[in-house]
């Protein structure tokens, strides 16, 4: 994390990611979701793993980013295909709760800080998987 990362960043940084959200959506109808080339995520097994970690800040765990994606791909056939929507609607929901919770814990700027950059990190993966596929076509 920058030194200079204050908590007016962490704030702008928890908002923005809802733009984000939304600029993704238009998207999700026409890419296809589900698939999971060779032993990468799939593009909604990402937004799980996003979602994931945010729960558990919510919930006062401190997790690591592996555990998650180990997690998501172990339980991919149980699990089954979660309705996208769905998972987008929670990521915007948890979001609104992690904001009231970041005004309410200042001295979780590292944590916080760490979840802005796994997110991104996500993101990134998700527009790469994008442009891979409508490269293809």
């Amino acid at each position: 994390m920058p030194d200079f990362y204050t908590w007016d960043h962490i704030n702008n940084d928890l908002a923005y990611f809802v733009e984000e959200l939304n600029a993704l959506k238009p998207l999700i109808g026409v890419v296809p979701v589900y698939d999971n080339p060779g032993s990468e995520l799939s593009i909604e097994e990402i937004l799980l793993t996003i979602d994931l970690y945010q729960k558990a800040i919510l919930n006062g765990m401190d997790i690591q980013e592996d555990s998650i994606v180990s997690e998501i791909k172990s339980n991919r056939v149980s699990r089954g295909e979660v309705d996208i929507q769905l998972t987008i609607s929670n990521l915007e929901s948890n979001r609104a709760q992690l904001i009231d919770f970041a005004i309410r814990n200042t001295d979780k700027l590292g944590q916080f800080a760490q979840l802005i950059i796994f997110e991104r990190f996500q993101l990134r993966k998700i527009a790469e998987h994008i442009l891979t596929i409508t490269s293809q076509d």
